[in-house]
């Protein structure tokens, strides 16, 4: 009776310990699963700080600032005209990428030419405009450059006959004739370039011309008017106009009205473009970070 008691107890004290270890090792296990959810949760944590930190990292390394563009787009300019002014060489370089180099006549001065820098055509960056008159009459002529602070290249955006251009924020632009021996005064003889946005350049071709004769050309050149209509139209209005554009007859007279109403149609509201030119002097190239 004794006997069985004991393996009665030793049972149940075995039956104890399992339920134990049993206990012991589902805690054990808990704790590990806990261990590895926390595991995971730092380590997402983790990647997704360091995302968000090279995600901020590229963020910061996008274009530079205006501020520094136009720093950058300026001294560029300044070395460009410095070079011009010192060795004749122009800052954009010629169809096959050689040195253009410029003429300068003796019985004038490199520092006779001119230069401004404007945002003639409205795209957001100032252009390099250069007016080049120290040579022969009929090789004078007004160039647009720009130069490009995101691929390092230097780009033409139209060479004009002559100076005095003038820059419409409706991408015209008025280029007066070099010389007037055939025309009259009144308006000036003038062709019309338009700007190229896609492009970013103005026609080289002129889109069209304009020249007028009035009562001065009148009264001493009247065989060159073959029209009686149109020396009735000058004595009537004092003017008359020859327009070449499209929509219009260029072997037509039209009337001082006609013409305003082309002016109207082609510039309408637009401004002209205010463009300051500097003589292309050490001093004046020395001051363009202070020109806005």
């Amino acid at each position: 009776m004794r006997r069985s008691s004991v393996i009665i107890i030793i049972c149940v004290f075995s039956l104890m310990i399992s339920s134990c270890n049993e206990t012991t090792v589902d805690t054990a296990l808990e704790t590990s699963e806990t261990a590895i959810e926390s595991s995971s949760e730092t380590s997402a944590t983790t990647s997704s700080e360091e995302t968000t930190s090279i995600t901020t990292t590229e963020s910061t390394t996008e274009s530079m600032p205006e501020t520094t563009n136009k720093a950058l787009l300026y001294e560029k300019y300044k070395e460009a005209l410095t070079k011009l002014r010192k060795d004749l060489i122009w800052p954009v370089k010629g169809d096959n990428q050689e040195e253009i180099i410029m003429d300068v006549m003796e019985y004038t001065k490199v520092s006779n030419n001119r230069f401004a820098i404007t945002d003639v055509d409205c795209d957001g960056t100032d252009e390099l405009i250069i007016e080049w008159t120290s040579t022969a009459g009929l090789a004078q002529f007004t160039g647009v450059i720009e130069y490009d602070v995101n691929t390092g290249e230097w780009k033409s955006e139209g060479r004009f006959t002559a100076f005095n251009t003038k820059f419409y924020d409706n991408g015209v632009l008025i280029n007066p004739h070099y010389r007037n021996m055939d025309y009259g005064e009144v308006t000036w003889p003038y062709s019309i370039h338009m700007y190229d946005h896609e492009n970013d350049k103005y026609s080289l071709d002129p889109v069209g011309d304009v020249v007028c004769f009035d009562r001065e050309y009148l009264k001493y050149r009247e065989e060159y008017i073959p029209s009686k209509k149109a020396k009735r139209m000058i004595k009537k209005d004092g003017v008359v106009y020859l327009i070449s554009y499209p929509g219009y007859d260029p072997q037509k007279y039209y009337s001082k009205n006609e013409y305003n109403a082309f002016w109207q149609k082609l510039v309408g509201n637009a401004k002209q473009i205010k463009v300051k030119y500097y003589a292309l002097t050490k001093k004046n190239i020395n001051k363009i970070a202070s020109i806005d």
